[in-house]
């Protein structure tokens, strides 16, 4: 009998376009067919679920969960059957991972916004705090030491969220973020939030980046194309997407008490919208 083939690619959805990126960069690797995709939602009860459904596939070689961190049970569940479950942009107790230092990340952006006379700086962040945000909270907590190294403090209301991490999300934002008199915000929300950012802006007086320097998250091909090309922390997508795969298909990760993390570093891109 031949070895299962089949691995399901899992995100909370597939409208951000970090988690569509991953996809495309998994992609080329597999025959047509042997990789899945299942949306979980936000819900962690949901997610659990869903997590343990997966496991009466047919055929299932591997798990690689993008932006979610199971719970313990499905933790548990993975490690007596003997599957392997990569997280991609998370990180677990006794499961493989693969990231950025997103710690680093942050600080990279704060840090070149400051550098660029900007001391009145928003965060727009993924939801926070909770199962499933270690990024977004590792970019927080980055911006906020930099501020800090730097005596410096989020305005008032400066600090906001965009859990889709989507362009919409940028342009709703926008109109709240220049009323608290910010001159640089750091878009840890992504490249596509970012974008709204921009797109928001040119319908105002405010210039980018005289008036307003903007640094988003990912590095997506857009990036360099936006209206002014946007400045930005690189996330090496096809490196993680050719360790998530090594680490399920090739290695096969199997229940261990010391499991591999893999963590990139890094790079901020500088264009002209910072």
């Amino acid at each position: 009998m031949a070895p299962p083939t089949k691995v399901i690619l899992v995100a909370p959805s597939f409208l951000a376009s970090f988690h569509v990126a991953m996809f495309q960069a998994l992609r080329g690797r597999f025959e047509p067919g042997d990789l899945v995709l299942r949306g979980l939602t936000d819900s962690s009860f949901t997610q659990a679920q869903r997590f343990m459904a997966l496991l009466g596939e047919n055929d299932l070689a591997a798990v690689i969960a993008v932006s979610v961190r199971p719970s313990p049970e499905v933790v548990d569940a993975f490690r007596a059957r003997r599957l392997p479950l990569v997280l991609v942009d998370e990180d677990a107790p006794l499961l493989p991972s693969v990231t950025i230092d997103n710690v680093a990340g942050g600080r990279l952006a704060t840090h070149h916004l400051i550098q660029q006379g900007r001391r009145n700086i928003a965060l727009v962040s993924g939801a926070t705090g909770r199962r499933g945000s270690h990024a977004a909270d590792q970019r927080q907590e980055g911006f906020l030491e930099t501020l800090r190294a730097c005596r410096l403090t989020v305005p008032q209301g400066a600090t906001i969220q965009a859990p889709r991490y989507s362009r919409e999300d940028g342009l709703s934002i926008l109109p709240h973020l220049l009323k608290t008199g910010v001159d640089g915000v750091f878009c840890a929300a992504g490249d596509s939030c970012a974008l709204g950012l921009l797109a928001a802006v040119a319908r105002t007086t405010v210039r980018v980046p005289q008036d307003l320097s903007i640094v988003g998250y990912d590095d997506l091909p857009v990036a360099e194309n936006a209206r002014p090309p946007l400045t930005t922390v690189r996330q090496p997508i096809k490196r993680m997407a050719q360790a998530a795969y090594k680490l399920a298909v090739i290695e096969r990760s199997l229940p261990s008490e010391v499991a591999t993390r893999v963590v990139f570093p890094p790079e901020l891109v500088v264009r002209s919208s910072a």
